[in-house]
């Protein structure tokens, strides 16, 4: 590291407060399913160069993946273990380009430093065309000076808790409190978790098949979250973007379709993206405050007629069916509906 006048560190030391080795709250993310996560974090910036920060992780260290400034000013960081801009409008960006053939799901940042108690962080992709901005849908005061903040990926900037498989890159965008002339906002250390699909994922917009909008007036999702390796038996799959209280059941098939919901479906409609031999897992679920209901695949008994186990090389396919209700005509009106299905190609 390279060596400054003492002049120069003792006024870093007063701008910031002490720089911390590692977060003081060993905090682990809880991610929805099952963790299927790549991890970097950030606790020195020896890396630093041209205005870009790697993670200290050699193993996740690469262009993928970076943490800048996003606002002009002096850069401590480099000196004094921490990154530092001037106090006027102090911001900050953490880029990430996921695999090749992954879509990202979940986010999970938590940072530490000067400025940190009074954060915003928001999460902005591009659909191909305007960037959209993600509002974190939680956050949590992990310990004096440190916070956590997670996201859920949604398409199209549709409400939080509908999956559409889309993102593949992001940018978080963290935004510190503006201190005093005389104080700097640093980040001491940073970790971000990342929730990818899992690996043999077949999204909706390439199985060709989309359901209709339900009475939240969005297309409800599913994800998977596990492993896609049969011998690993742990899948669970999370149907997200139903308005709380509904309740549903999974339905699993080898084949597609693309036909109107059969008859019962009421109101909104839907639309059956499973074809052949469909299987319906007997477990009612209901909804929660989080526009959410889940269920772990025992994937030894998939329940087509009769019962097989998957394997690997296989391509199965799900959706879950639920209860909805139509916000025209008012009162709703009993219906249901289908949400979009995910493929799933085992190992």
């Amino acid at each position: 590291m390279k060596s400054l006048p003492a002049a120069f560190l003792a006024a870093s030391s007063f701008l910031c407060a002490a720089a911390h080795a590692e977060f003081t709250t060993d905090f682990v993310p809880d991610f929805r399913g099952d963790e299927s996560t790549a991890y970097f974090g950030w606790t020195d910036w020896d890396q630093l160069a041209g205005g870009l920060a790697l993670p200290d992780d050699p193993a996740s260290t690469h262009q993928d993946t970076r943490l800048f400034p996003m606002a002009a000013g002096p850069l401590v960081g480099p000196y004094v273990d921490q990154l530092c801009v001037a106090p006027a409008a102090p911001r900050f960006g953490i880029g990430h380009t996921a695999p090749v053939g992954r879509h990202v799901l979940e986010v999970v940042v938590q940072i530490q430093g000067t400025g940190v108690a009074d954060a915003e962080v928001v999460l902005a992709y591009s659909n191909g065309f305007d960037p959209d901005y993600l509002a974190p849908v939680e956050i949590v005061e992990l310990a004096p000076g440190e916070r956590m903040f997670r996201f859920l990926a949604a398409p199209d900037g549709l409400p939080i808790g509908t999956f559409g498989g889309d993102i593949t890159s992001f940018q978080l965008e963290i935004l510190l409190v503006d201190g005093p002339l005389a104080v700097l906002s640093c980040l001491d250390a940073v970790r971000l978790d990342v929730r990818h699909d899992l690996e043999g994922s077949v999204p909706a917009s390439t199985i060709g098949c989309t359901t209709n909008a339900n009475s939240l007036l969005v297309r409800a999702g599913i994800d998977a979250g596990g492993s896609s390796d049969v011998a690993d038996n742990d899948l669970r799959l999370t149907a997200s973007g139903i308005r709380p209280g509904s309740f549903g059941i999974f339905l699993t098939s080898r084949d597609t379709a693309n036909v109107a919901c059969p008859g019962g479906c009421g109101v909104n409609g839907g639309v059956l993206c499973l074809g052949g031999s469909i299987g319906r897992y007997g477990t009612i679920l209901e909804a929660g405050a989080d526009m959410s209901f889940a269920l772990d695949v025992d994937l030894d008994a998939m329940p087509v007629w009769p019962s097989v186990a998957a394997q690997a090389g296989e391509t199965w396919y799900f959706q879950a069916w639920f209860r909805d209700g139509s916000p025209v005509p008012l009162p709703p009106q009993p219906a249901s509906n289908l949400t979009n299905p995910i493929g799933l190609m085992f190992r």
